[in-house]
């Protein structure tokens, strides 16, 4: 079988975002996922903190999982992914400074955490 050449669009899109009426925004609280052969995947999980809740999606610290999303990406798809989350980092820490995970806080300002 011969190979097919195929275009590479180098160009930026002019693509109009049209959004899916079943379209909503949830805030990314937890994020577990893994590999398959042929994509990765990944679920995005969304908690509301209310320790006066009484429901049976409450977890022992009050925490109830509002929304969930399973995400699906090929091998191409997670590295444009990642690719465009670098870029995206690094222009907000142009614009907004260094970001700190709170393992680098707590090593440069230990006394901002509370000891258990």
């Amino acid at each position: 079988m011969a190979d097919k050449k195929i275009k590479l669009i180098k160009e930026p899109q002019n693509i109009k975002p049209v959004r899916s009426e079943e379209f909503r925004e949830i805030t990314q609280d937890r994020i577990v996922g893994g590999i398959k052969e042929g994509y990765f995947i990944y679920v995005i999980q969304s908690e509301r903190f209310d320790s006066t809740i009484g429901l049976s999606n409450v977890d022992s610290r009050g925490v109830e999982l509002v929304d969930e999303v399973q995400v699906k990406l090929t091998p191409q798809q997670a590295l444009r992914t990642y690719e465009w989350f670098g870029r995206l980092l690094k222009q907000y820490e142009d614009i907004f400074g260094e970001i700190k995970l709170l393992e680098k806080v707590a090593e440069d300002k230990p006394e901002l955490i509370e000891k258990s």
